[in-house]
């Protein structure tokens, strides 16, 4: 997992596949690798959620760009359940984050397909009986 130490709140948290571990993509940039008794996704998850971030927020120091450092990091306590729990909870949140995917699809082919039928009634392509 990386994590920026810069602004957090700007979304700085990814999840890097195995290809990926490794590389250095910059020094404001920590990573962390999460161990075996905890779900990758729930803690990703975690700290994504604005609580969590505003609260890693107020440890952050600096006067221009806020920044924590890795060994700040390490001292930070989560709480989190156990490992069980949190797939659980993993599992649900994707299932609602697919079915929100799917809505948003639809609702976005939904709106195409009315800018279509506008532009063809606004252009005379279609004629309506009245």
């Amino acid at each position: 997992m990386l994590i920026g130490r810069q602004n957090i709140h700007n979304g700085g948290i990814g999840i890097v596949n195995e290809m990926q571990s490794g590389n250095i993509c910059s020094n404001a940039i920590s990573s962390f690798v999460v161990n075996e008794k905890n779900d990758l996704k729930f803690i990703f998850i975690k700290l994504s959620t604005p609580f969590v971030y505003k609260r890693i927020e107020n440890f952050m120091g600096g006067t221009g760009q806020k920044e924590l450092s890795e060994n700040e990091w390490l001292k930070l306590e989560i709480k989190i359940p156990e490992k069980s729990e949190q797939k659980a909870i993993s599992k649900i949140l994707d299932t609602a984050s697919s079915e929100l995917k799917h809505y948003e699809e639809k609702l976005t082919n939904l709106k195409l397909q009315k800018k279509g039928m506008m532009q063809q009634l606004l252009t005379g392509k279609v004629r309506v009986k009245i």
